[in-house]
C-alpha cells in the first residue's frame, strides 16, 4: 500500500545501495553516515503519481514532524 503518507523506515539514509546488507537486516549507520537523516519511502498525498512507489526514497529527521509521514502497523493473524 503506498501513497498517503511517507513511510519512515528503519535504516539511515544512504546516497545509494552499496555494502547495503542483503539479509534483511537493518542497515548499520557507519562512520561516514548521516545520522540525523533518517530513510522514508512511498511517497505521499500532494505529491506526482511517480512518487508513489516503494522505490522511491528520501529522506527526513525525526524532529522535521509532517502530517504527510508516518508509519505502517503491520499485524499478522494467527491461526493456531
Amino acid at each position: 500500500m503506498l501513497g498517503n503518507v511517507w513511510e519512515w523506515n528503519a535504516d539511515p539514509w544512504h546516497k545509494n545501495y552499496e555494502n547495503a546488507p542483503d539479509d534483511g537486516r537493518v542497515w548499520d549507520y557507519g562512520e561516514k553516515v548521516n545520522k540525523i537523516k533518517q530513510l522514508i519511502r512511498g511517497g505521499s498525498f500532494g505529491y506526482d503519481p511517480n512518487v508513489c512507489r516503494a522505490a522511491y526514497r528520501g529522506w527526513g529527521t525525526s524532529g522535521n514532524r509532517s502530517y504527510r509521514k508516518g508509519f505502517r502497523v503491520v499485524a499478522v493473524a494467527r491461526t493456531e
